[in-house]
This record gives structure tokens, sequence and C-alpha cells, in this order.
């Protein structure tokens, strides 16, 4: 699964830290990124890989 930014369509992104209210989201698959390209913080369904 590739994901993209919402706002610029880059594919550098990299994984935020989840805020308080976010921890919930993370159980359904919703999840933070941040685009390095533009610097937006949004959240998209991803799986989590536990290394």
């Amino acid at each position: 699964m590739v994901v993209l930014c919402s706002n610029c369509g880059g594919g550098t992104l990299q994984r935020s830290k989840r805020r308080f209210f976010e921890y919930p989201l993370s159980l359904l698959g919703l999840w933070p990124f941040r685009c390095k390209e533009c610097n937006v913080r949004f959240l998209k369904y991803s799986k989590r890989s536990f290394k």
C-alpha cells in the first residue's frame, strides 16, 4: 500500500507521533503522517508494522 500526501501528492512521508485523541483512531487503522515536501500533517489508513 503506497501512502501519498493528500495535499501535494508527494510520496516522501514519515509517520508522525500520535496525539492523545488519535490513539483510538489507530485501532481503526488511521495513522498520522507528515509530508516532508509540503509539511502538511494528515491521517491515512495504513497497516502498522510491529517490528
